[in-house]
């Protein structure tokens, strides 16, 4: 399966990493690694609801839409993906 993979780390907002455009990927795949660098920090709030925002209108046509986040000696991720559920439901 061809896939859209971005590396979320790499920047806050989705539309300058992916562009506002229709993609031509079957499916999407965001990694995030952390907000304060590779493998640590919290993303905040705002930046998790740009993403929910891209990645929700994404799978609403209906291409699949992952996200992962990276574990952290912190247990970041955990809490960040929570964060993210509640947005893209």
């Amino acid at each position: 399966m061809e896939g859209t993979v971005t590396d979320a780390a790499e920047t806050t907002d989705p539309n300058t990493t992916l562009g506002q455009g229709p993609l031509t990927r079957s499916s999407i795949y965001a990694r995030f690694h952390g907000a304060e660098g590779k493998y640590f920090g919290r993303y905040s709030p705002a930046v998790l609801e740009d993403w929910g925002d891209w990645l929700s209108a994404h799978a609403s046509s209906e291409q699949p839409v992952w996200a992962y986040f990276n574990n952290d000696i912190d247990g970041a991720a955990i809490a960040d993906a929570l964060a993210l559920r509640t947005v893209v439901q």
